[in-house]
């Protein structure tokens, strides 16, 4: 396990100060809980949670930040809190793909005492569901986002195409575009293991298979899984619209955004939303890309991976009432629109947010349309076994 850097802790010293200090003193009024995240998950929270404090005299918001970036790397660094002393801990913000297994392990605590069905009706479908655990809800997503096609509008129309239907409809596109036009076909996030696998994951639920590992009914290996992995091989092998191979499984997302943004691919699948191409240069790449679901092996079957991060309640918090106060806060409609400045799409249907966040509506409808029904990544030790082959 990696202890935590001194940069790391000179950051946490900065927070819990910059945090301190817009609160006035008497701290012995003050109830503290503390609240365990990843340092790059907390960067753009920061200003909610110092609104919380101002907001909340009575609570007093510290956080411990671990500045790791693999999920697999963070569990392991939340371990030793928990194994140490977990009382310390109160809330814990986590991957989407966390909560099931904080649930099992005992570390996150159930909500169903603090929620009731009018309260979550609001909250979209698939991220909900990926916070349960054996029916019960034991964390509330933050924010989303999701595994999305982006295509170069601009070279679709002057094809007379539309976008990709289906996964046939996307290669021979990125066929015929790469050649006429000198660009690759598709680029994707391939230099890390969990942006691989959840390509992957995207490509079997495009192609009617399903990965899932409970005792007594285990699925891996099942002939669409085969399918959706072989047609992804041959995205890179056989069909060749990819980057060569050397290239391709070291992209990471930065490097396949920038391929994509440059002009050099005519299809890119991200994270991102589609904001994030209008506040980051070349800006004129805005009026030439648009997006879609994931295609997959037909026209009624679409891949879009979950992603995002969730919070759950510890547990063993001495503050529990006080410490959901905070994470009700944190998913409120109004804290939606900090986010939204720094493309972190809401987790409540935006419908309801309309009025309050103004500007954006049509493409954050159109995403949160996308992610409504996916199938959440499933609770499974995949990611850590596929960090011990990468």
């Amino acid at each position: 396990m990696r202890p935590m850097t001194k940069p790391v802790i000179l950051t946490c010293i900065l927070v819990l100060l910059a945090v301190t200090a817009v609160c006035p003193a008497r701290a012995s009024n003050k109830t503290v809980i503390t609240l365990l995240t990843h340092e790059n998950s907390l960067i753009n929270e920061l200003g909610i949670i110092r609104d919380f404090n101002l907001s909340h005299p009575d609570i007093q918001v510290n956080i411990i930040s671990i500045g790791i970036d693999s999920t697999d790397a963070q569990f392991s660094s939340f371990l030793d809190y928990f194994l140490s002393d977990p009382s310390r801990i109160d809330v814990m913000l986590i991957d989407i793909i966390r909560p099931a297994e904080f649930a099992l392990l005992d570390w996150a605590a159930p909500l169903d005492v603090y929620v009731s069905d009018d309260y979550i009706s609001d909250f979209l479908t698939a991220p909900l569901q990926a916070c349960k655990y054996r029916d019960s809800l034991y964390a509330l997503p933050v924010y989303i986002n999701g595994g999305l096609l982006y295509y170069r509008k601009d070279l679709l129309l002057k094809e007379g195409l539309k976008p990709p239907q289906t996964m046939d409809d996307l290669v021979t596109q990125a066929q015929s575009l790469s050649e006429k036009y000198s660009v690759h076909g598709l680029a994707f996030q391939g230099g890390r293991y969990e942006g691989m696998f959840c390509d992957y994951l995207e490509f079997v639920t495009g192609y009617g298979g399903r990965i899932s590992v409970k005792p007594g009914d285990i699925e891996i290996n099942t002939p669409q899984n085969v399918e959706a992995l072989k047609s992804m091989v041959d995205l890179i092998h056989t069909h060749k619209v990819t980057p060569p191979p050397d290239e391709i499984l070291a992209y990471n997302e930065t490097l396949s955004e920038r391929m994509f943004k440059q002009g050099k691919a005519a299809f890119l699948r991200t994270w991102q939303t589609f904001s994030h191409f209008a506040q980051e240069p070349p800006t004129e790449i805005v009026d030439r890309v648009d997006f879609d679901a994931m295609p997959g092996k037909t026209k009624d079957l679409y891949g879009s991976t979950l992603g995002g991060w969730t919070l759950a309640l510890s547990n063993y918090s001495r503050h529990p009432r006080k410490a959901w106060k905070f994470i009700k806060y944190m998913v409120s409609h109004q804290t939606q629109k900090h986010r939204l400045r720094f493309m972190q799409f809401p987790s409540r249907r935006f419908s309801t947010m309309e009025r309050e966040l103004g500007e954006g509506g049509l493409q954050i409808t159109r995403v949160q349309s996308y992610l409504e029904d996916v199938t959440p990544r499933p609770a499974t030790p995949f990611y850590r076994v596929i960090s011990l082959i990468f």
